[in-house]
């Protein structure tokens, strides 16, 4: 700054003015000044950033459902798979005296799927006991889970061991 006033000095001693020193001076402050006031206001952006509402529409196309006969029919050939496939297990070795679903039928939670007599009641039963007695020994596989049967493994008098599948189970919904 001081290089300009020395330059407007010179320059203004050289023209003969008969301007002062100090006027020159608060003349080239007041021009720096009001220079950097431009340059500033020039940086500074005078339009409001507003964002414009997007309006968005789709094409939707209402119509009443027609109530008639299907005019052709198509068949395709697949194959159903479902994410959850359960297996019914037993819990005991023993014969399947009673089986108390069937393969695409619903079962419930809680519901009691099969009868199991152990191994045990059953070399009573060749012994003279009474049935009463026999007929108490008897487990009951009930359903831990909502479905559908998909297959059945074993049938009525079949001799099953710990850990056997007795039936895969199917949640329609997955």
């Amino acid at each position: 700054m001081n290089i300009i006033t020395g330059i407007i000095k010179n320059k203004l001693r050289v023209a003969g003015c008969g301007l002062r020193v100090k006027t020159a001076e608060r003349i080239v402050h007041l021009l720096m000044v009001s220079t950097l006031i431009l340059l500033i206001d020039a940086c500074v952006s005078k339009q409001a950033a507003t964002e414009t509402e997007v309006v968005v529409k789709t094409d939707v196309k209402v119509s009443s459902p027609s109530i008639g006969n299907a005019d052709r029919l198509l068949s395709f050939q697949a194959v159903t798979h479902y994410m959850q496939d359960n297996n019914i297990r037993t819990q005991l070795t023993g014969i399947i005296t009673r089986i108390n679903c069937t393969v695409a039928g619903n079962i419930h939670t809680g519901e009691a799927l099969f009868v199991i007599q152990p191994q045990e009641a059953a070399a009573l039963q060749k012994s003279k006991f009474s049935s009463q007695i026999i007929s108490g020994l008897s487990d009951t596989v009930y359903s831990h889970l909502s479905g559908q049967i998909k297959s059945l493994n074993v049938q009525v008098g079949d001799f099953v061991q710990i850990g056997d599948v007795l039936a895969s189970c199917i949640r329609a919904n997955s």
